[in-house]
């Protein structure tokens, strides 16, 4: 009898290769109209200004654009229901992907730490339900509000232009505007490169679950004339859930920035006993396929 071919055997390693890693779309935002308020996963976040609903032009389909000037403001998006963040398991990674673009009528402003972008964990807090809530103030308003940002300098001069931060200090502090509330996990100084006004740049930040205690964060932006933007750090002392996400730019930085484009995936690995059972399933096919293969 003439040996059966391998793509049975094929098809079950392809099978189970793909089951040891499942990613989910959390969020990918479509800006679908009259939606900005409303939280509707995965199309739709619910979308809040620090600067008031008339510092926000909306547009349907597209984008959402934040007007900042001559003060400092941050946009924020809550991704999933209140009380259920998504959570790392051991070698589990969140990423989000987006565009932003920033408009000026001059360059850029160089300063350090100028605009900044988040991933937060609201859960043991309390969600703003409404705009024009707590730009630069200090106070209770994001009380318990956990998470990480990475920073950069817009302008492009200076040391330690890109760096990594923990949200350490979580009563009485500015939501994303204070630095001070947070501790740094890492700084770059090879990215000495400004921004462009009227560029679209895309970033990505991630975050993987190395460890019992381990988180390891990365943060990348390319467009333009950039080259090797990127930085990463590992924390021992991490926070692993999300459902918050933000960006922020300090005083006169830019006139306005525009996000687009706002992707959140999860991936997932099974538990080991999970994947051993697969590989082990897979270690009898390929038994029976080597003895009717020899037969």
């Amino acid at each position: 009898m003439k040996s059966p071919r391998p793509r049975l055997f094929f098809a079950l390693v392809m099978s189970a290769v793909g089951a040891t890693a499942q990613t989910v779309t959390i969020l990918d935002e479509t800006f679908a109209s009259g939606a900005r308020t409303t939280l509707a996963p995965p199309n739709s976040a619910e979308w809040f200004s620090s600067g008031g609903g008339s510092s926000v032009t909306y547009t349907a389909d597209t984008s959402i654009t934040l007007a900042t000037g001559s003060s400092g403001r941050h946009l924020l998006g809550y991704f999933t229901a209140d009380g259920s963040p998504v959570s790392l398991g051991i070698g589990d990674t969140m990423t989000v992907t987006f565009k932003i673009q920033f408009d000026r009528t001059t360059a850029l402003a160089d300063g350090s730490n100028n605009f900044r972008i988040g991933l937060f964990d609201s859960t043991a807090g309390t969600r703003i339900t409404a705009d024009s809530a707590g730009g630069t103030s200090v106070g209770a308003l994001f009380d318990n509000y956990t998470g990480y940002i990475a920073t950069l300098n817009s302008g492009g001069s200076g040391s330690n232009g890109l760096r990594l931060y923990e949200r350490t200090s979580t009563t009485n502090q500015a939501f994303i505007a204070g630095i001070a509330a947070y501790t740094q996990l890492g700084s770059s100084a090879s990215p000495n490169q400004a921004l462009a006004t009227g560029t679209t740049y895309t970033g990505e930040m991630s975050f993987s679950r190395t460890g019992s205690a381990e988180l390891t964060t990365s943060f990348l932006l390319t467009g333009g004339s950039l080259t090797n933007y990127t930085i990463s750090a590992v924390d021992t002392s991490p926070s692993f859930s999300f459902d918050t996400f933000a960006i922020y730019a300090t005083s006169s930085t830019t006139d306005s920035m525009t996000l687009s484009q706002v992707k959140i995936q999860y991936t997932a690995v099974p538990e080991p006993a999970t994947t051993a059972a697969i590989f082990g399933v897979l270690g009898v096919a390929f038994a029976l396929w080597r003895r009717r293969r020899a037969a």
